[in-house]
């Protein structure tokens, strides 16, 4: 199959962005399609919002214990090209910065693959680290093959992520928002989508 059709066929779905990756060495498929959908910007300000489980909320044991799924899509999306893990964990696009959903298309489709981005571009940023109110965030740079925990401590940030949700909504279910909100990356994209339409 052709790349470029796919990719419109891809983008005629509503996607923001699209990358092909050579996942070989991490899953059982030679390639992985890595696609990215923007938040919408409301749903971060506040005005308007529903109490929604994450994507990954189909919870099993090794996730309840670990909180890392088996595949991670922002491992496809790095391969792809589409952007870097910031010092939140998070994955950054230039465009959007973390304020996407991503969804990640196992395939055996023989196409060119995206140049794979191996670390981190948060150079002197420490927003995301001094935003968060666990503390959980370590604030070293990302490289290619870091493990998580050398990034943050997803558990304590689980643990006060659940604690303020208790205390603030007296909800149970919790996934901090603060990194998302307060990343520079994308403020540009942002700015323009938060412009009221006539």
């Amino acid at each position: 199959m052709d790349s470029s059709l796919l990719l419109k066929e891809i983008a005629g779905f509503g996607a923001s962005l699209v990358g092909f990756a050579d996942i070989r060495e991490f899953a059982p498929w030679p390639r992985a399609i890595s696609i990215a959908l923007p938040l919408d910007p409301v749903t971060l300000k506040g005005v308007r919002a529903e109490a929604f489980p994450a994507t990954l909320m189909a919870k099993d044991l090794e996730y309840e214990s670990n909180l890392r799924a088996a595949f991670q899509h922002k491992m496809a999306a790095t391969r792809a090209g589409l952007g870097f893990i910031g010092k939140s964990g998070l994955l950054i696009t230039l465009d959007f910065g973390p304020r996407i959903r991503l969804v990640t298309i196992f395939t055996d489709l023989s196409f060119p693959t995206g140049q794979p981005i191996l670390e981190g571009r948060c150079g002197g940023c420490r927003l995301c680290m001094q935003a968060c109110p666990a503390g959980a965030i370590r604030g070293r740079e990302w490289q290619a093959g870091m493990a998580r925990e050398e990034l943050l401590d997803a558990h304590a940030c689980q643990r006060e992520a659940q604690r303020l949700l208790k205390e603030r909504v007296g909800a149970d279910e919790a996934v901090c928002g603060v990194y998302i909100a307060v990343c520079p990356q994308g403020e540009k994209e942002r700015s323009l989508k938060n412009t009221p339409k006539m």
